[in-house]
């Protein structure tokens, strides 16, 4: 029989570097834990809730910094890590309804998405795109 051992996290080094910002933070060493979280909520390894979580602890490292308006631009790439995950899924609930001939419930699934900040000039053309083709295929 085996010793059971602790379940390891997939991304130890992600753990790792988290507990150093912390400790970084409560050592007054701001510049260097804003790097640390910096760097975390820019990794394309980790889910975009984690990335949104490093970059709110980067906007109170911000905040502590005296650096109020990098505190809000860092808030604001929070949102839109969380937007994107977001607007992709109603994008595909959308195109569902539409290929399900409920073209009437997928316009107002992208009118919805278009209301919504944050969104790159592509994403509002491509949306835009769809409401027209379900419109048409209405009229």
């Amino acid at each position: 029989m085996t010793d059971a051992q602790p379940a390891k996290s997939p991304l130890p080094d992600f753990d790792n570097e988290c507990f150093r910002g912390a400790k970084l933070v409560d050592e007054g060493k701001l510049e260097e834990a804003a790097e640390v979280f910096r760097t975390l909520s820019e990794r394309a390894d980790l889910a975009e809730g984690t990335r949104c979580v490093m970059a709110v602890n980067l906007a109170t490292v911000y905040e502590k910094m005296g650096h109020l308006d990098t505190a809000i631009q860092t808030y604001e790439y929070a949102t839109g890590l969380v937007l994107r995950g977001y607007t992709w899924i109603e994008e595909r609930r959308a195109q569902f309804l539409f290929e399900h001939d409920r073209a009437a419930d997928a316009i107002e699934v992208w009118e919805g998405i278009l209301a919504l900040p944050f969104l790159t000039d592509d994403t509002v053309k491509r949306i835009e795109h769809n409401i027209k083709t379900a419109r048409a295929k209405q009229s």
